[in-house]
């Protein structure tokens, strides 16, 4: 069998040893890596969860500075609104 596998996978290899070999048997394409290439595929992998879960953190804190925001702007304007009416008032006497 592996004798069989051999011819497959050699003219299946791609021209780059950075990728994994490729070959097709019985209609499924099997992928051949090397613990060196399944090793750098899960470290790119871990990489950019952590930059995701990095944007997701950050996201995080933006939506909780703007609803902060919001809460402070809420507040200065019923400040404004009550220095407004007793302006109004002052200023009908």
């Amino acid at each position: 069998m592996i004798a069989l596998l051999a011819p497959a996978l050699s003219y299946s290899q791609s021209k780059s040893e950075k990728y994994p070999k490729q070959t097709v048997i019985n209609g499924d394409t099997v992928v051949i890596l090397t613990l060196h290439q399944a090793n750098e595929m899960n470290q790119s992998f871990m990489e950019m969860q952590a930059k995701i879960d990095s944007i997701n953190a950050i996201a995080d804190t933006l939506q909780s500075v703007v609803i902060v925001n919001q809460s402070e702007n809420v507040s200065l304007q019923r400040k404004f609104d009550v220095a407004t009416r007793q302006l109004d008032k002052k200023y009908i006497r």
